[in-house]
């Protein structure tokens, strides 16, 4: 990206509410308003030049940001055949899934974006996932997907809609996990 110094200014025009909160963003951190925005868009350019799509990640990386300056605890990633031949029970993931989702869900406005981004964040270790967050929907494909690994990313959701209060449909098939919440006034 071009320096301020170096380049032309060009117009951009955006909707007022969007301006009102830059506006309101560099009062409080003293910045301008010319630098505040190129400062955004040319870290939004980076990141989609580096692959990362901003609109369907923003929920991920707000989770992760917010648990990365707020949780207290440790997380490690460890070898699939650690949790094959793990002593955990499926009560200690669905305690996880729990007290993940009550974390959370008090740094995140929508229960429902909190419920798929935690989701996605675990499933994205092991396989690929697909998010809808419109629709409400995710599925991950993996070839991990089989035995306990199932049982224990089960029991985990069970945790998290238990906390929630939400309700999903649930189906987990080896190779396959999808999960669609279902709205209150759905049956």
């Amino acid at each position: 990206m071009e320096n301020e110094n170096n380049g032309k200014r060009q117009p951009c025009f955006m909707r007022k509410d969007i301006y009102d909160e830059i506006r309101r963003l560099t009062e409080l951190n003293g910045s301008s308003i010319y630098n505040y925005t190129n400062d955004l868009l040319a870290a939004s350019i980076q990141m989609e030049k580096n692959g990362v799509d901003i609109k369907n990640e923003i929920s991920t990386f707000i989770l992760l940001s917010k648990l990365m300056n707020n949780y207290k605890g440790f997380m490690i990633l460890v070898p699939f055949d650690s949790l094959r031949d793990s002593q955990m029970n499926l009560e200690k993931w669905k305690e996880l899934g729990k007290s993940l989702m009550s974390y959370v869900s008090q740094l995140m406005n929508n229960v429902e974006v909190s419920f798929l981004s935690i989701l996605r964040f675990f499933l994205s270790f092991i396989g690929d996932v697909n998010v809808d967050y419109n629709g409400k929907y995710i599925e991950s494909f993996s070839p991990y997907f089989q035995g306990r690994i199932i049982d224990f990313i089960k029991s985990l959701i069970d945790g998290m809609l238990e906390v929630s209060n939400l309700k999903a449909d649930v189906s987990a098939t080896t190779g396959m996990i999808r999960v669609k919440l279902i709205s209150k006034n759905e049956k």
